[in-house]
């Protein structure tokens, strides 16, 4: 809100502007655990009504232009009907930049109607001995219907990696 009203509508307005403005940390996708982009934060976010390609159709179609990063997505994007200017705001089960180019260690997409419930996937962590969200990453791309990142997948229901992978919380008996 203060970057609102000190009047910060752009990412090079923010790098400039933030320092005169008590509180405003000087890089806030960082700072904040629940980072919804800087559209958003900047209070500058349109939603557009569609219509819009499903999201299987946008990760395949990103891949077959060959667009490697989130820069040449916008520059890019008009290339091909129904892609969103901003996807993460269009598709609420936004894998993410890295998964959706298919690069980077979590670079496989499980759609929607193949992914493993939260009960089935935590279940089959577990069988596998994975203890940590490393081992998991590692582990989970040979395991159809896992999803690359759980915690956004389950966001409704995650209550932690030591839950998930059925172990003791830190701090816990």
């Amino acid at each position: 809100q203060a970057a609102r009203e000190a009047g910060l509508t752009t990412y090079a307005g923010y790098r400039k502007g933030y320092a005169r403005v008590p509180g405003l940390p000087s890089s806030p996708q960082r700072q904040y655990p629940d980072w919804p982009g800087w559209p958003e934060f900047l209070g500058t976010h349109r939603r557009r009504e569609g219509p819009f390609v499903p999201l299987e159709t946008f990760i395949e179609t990103v891949r077959q232009l060959g667009i490697t990063t989130s820069t040449e997505y916008v520059r890019r994007f008009r290339e091909a009907p129904g892609l969103p200017g901003n996807p993460s705001e269009y598709y609420p089960d936004w894998p993410g930049w890295r998964v959706a180019f298919g690069t980077g260690p979590n670079r496989r997409f499980t759609p929607s109607d193949t992914r493993l419930s939260y009960a089935a996937a935590s279940a089959l962590a577990q069988t596998q001995g994975w203890t940590t969200s490393r081992q998991y990453y590692a582990g989970s791309a040979a395991h159809p219907g896992l999803p690359a990142s759980p915690q956004k997948t389950y966001a409704g229901e995650w209550s932690g990696w030591a839950t998930f992978l059925g172990r003791q919380p830190r701090g816990g008996s």
